[in-house]
């Protein structure tokens, strides 16, 4: 976890960040809401930008698909079902 930690760069992030409200892709975000690194505020307004759904994993922090993979599966299956409906 420390080497992830280290290798992250928010300027890498802010690099792309004004392009994110003109992406037209399905998306769908499980965010952890105990994570203290990036804090579950960031999620919803990177879901507003996205104009996505945001799945709130209560006690999810770093490592939310490892940790409650079936939650993460719910949000992909749920994205899947919507994404068909709506054809």
């Amino acid at each position: 976890m420390v080497r992830q930690v280290r290798s992250l760069d928010v300027n890498d992030t802010l690099a792309v960040a004004d392009q994110i409200p003109n992406l037209d892709v399905p998306a769908r975000l499980v965010w952890g809401a105990a994570d203290e690194f990036q804090e579950i505020g960031d999620g919803y307004r990177l879901a507003y930008e996205l104009g996505a759904k945001i799945a709130r994993i209560e006690d999810g922090k770093y490592f939310v698909p490892e940790d409650h993979p079936e939650e993460v599966a719910a949000a992909v299956n749920g994205l899947l079902e919507q994404m068909v409906s709506e054809r």
